[in-house]
């Protein structure tokens, strides 16, 4: 290849070529950043998950393992038996930290739509038992949570203040520990429609949180006076049958509540 600068006639005509083909540019980047910007904001897909095995559970959740200065969790307390997910919550004596047990989901792009669980809760006072979506910074948090001292209360909150948010309460008149029961919300712009065995619970508008995030199961203690009491000193084992998400507020096919 020729070193040499080209003549400027060449030069002038590859001008001409550019200005020429600069509008049609001009149109095409912008189409091009449109479409870029509508895959970015396609939908979440799908989420089932059965507790199969840990292997199917590891595969879809990390097993938490961190600590402060009212809890630690602990892996070893996250089990399958039976194609049901075990959430442990060890017995305390007085004057230690609580371990208990939490998953959260490896993809953290849950948005909007229909979210449900199949739980048996212990009826071990001193857990809580919650179900929810998080995303700690900034703070998003959409609850479902029992508190196994008053274990016909259901609790639904919205955390995307730090002060204020919008809480809600359901009395149930079932036992939740003798038997499993799906506890759902439905997530959309401007509210959260809860409920429980398809029948509405609640529906919280207040600070709507607003960006994707984590899914979570726990069951835990922090020995909190005003909230679960103190640290249960039997061992509480929280059962999950199922979870599921959809995007399209669509009912899952071929997942039911065992009455077992």
């Amino acid at each position: 290849m020729s070193s040499t600068r080209p003549p400027f006639s060449d030069v002038a005509r590859h001008a001409r070529v550019f200005a020429t083909a600069r509008p049609f540019r001009l149109l095409v980047m912008p189409m091009l950043v449109l479409l870029a910007t509508g895959a970015r904001q396609a939908a979440p897909a799908e989420f089932r998950q059965t507790f199969d095995s840990m292997q199917d559970v590891e595969a879809a959740f990390t097993l938490s393992s961190w600590s402060n200065n009212n809890r630690s969790h602990s892996p070893a307390n996250v089990t399958v038996k039976d194609g049901v997910l075990q959430l442990k919550l060890s017995a305390a004596t007085p004057g230690t930290l609580p371990v208990c047990a939490e998953i959260a989901s490896r993809r953290n792009d849950f948005h909007y739509g229909t979210y449900r669980a199949a739980i048996k809760m212990s009826r071990v006072p001193g857990a809580v038992v919650g179900w929810f979506t998080y995303l700690g910074r900034p703070l998003n948090e959409i609850d479902v949570e029992f508190l196994t001292r008053d274990p016909l209360l259901a609790h639904f909150t919205l955390h995307h203040i730090q002060t204020g948010v919008d809480h809600g309460r359901k009395q149930v008149t079932f036992d939740p520990s003798a038997a499993f029961h799906e506890y759902r919300f439905d997530w959309y712009k401007n509210r959260v429609d809860y409920f429980i065995d398809g029948d509405p619970a609640a529906t919280l508008t207040n600070q709507v949180p607003d960006m994707p995030s984590r899914l979570m199961l726990n069951h835990w203690s922090g020995n909190i006076p005003t909230f679960g009491g103190p640290a249960p000193t039997e061992d509480a084992v929280m059962e999950v049958d199922w979870v599921y998400y959809s995007p399209d507020y669509k009912s899952p096919t071929g997942l039911t509540v065992e009455k077992r």
